[in-house]
């Protein structure tokens, strides 16, 4: 019984290398952002366009949101607030959209040397997406 047992430490051991390697790989995946790195002109794969003040709001044209009849999605203008909500607590810092009624979140992804935004719509299986560069 002590090959067993070995065998087991062994086997616990290199899954938990694995498993910390993996998540160290994850987290160096995820850029780093600022405030003062958000405001521009972003403009979206889906068409839709994105200006962000240095004062925290924002402007948006053609956004698309999920149509609740779950059809192709509807394509919105509007203006509120945004918020750069970091990584503490979950595995990468996204961008919040306020408006009137509604919030949308965005993600961040590596773009070469900077990052891009990502924008998933309904369900991520439909394939509505806008990834938004400057």
């Amino acid at each position: 019984m002590l090959f067993g047992r070995t065998a087991a430490r062994a086997l616990c051991v290199a899954a938990l290398t694995l498993g910390t390697a993996c998540s160290l790989a994850a987290r160096e995946e995820a850029p780093q952002v600022a405030e003062g790195d958000m405001p521009g002109h972003w403009k979206g794969t889906c068409g839709a366009t994105i200006d962000l003040a240095a004062a925290g709001t924002y402007e948006f044209r053609d956004f698309p949101t999920e149509d609740e009849a779950g059809g192709r999605p509807r394509l919105i203008s509007g203006k509120g607030g945004w918020t750069l909500l970091d990584s503490a607590g979950r595995t990468e810092p996204e961008l919040e959209l306020e408006g009137e009624k509604e919030f949308y979140s965005l993600s961040f992804g590596k773009d070469g040397d900077g990052f891009k935004l990502h924008q998933w719509v309904g369900d991520p299986d439909d394939g509505n997406d806008c990834t938004y560069t400057r």
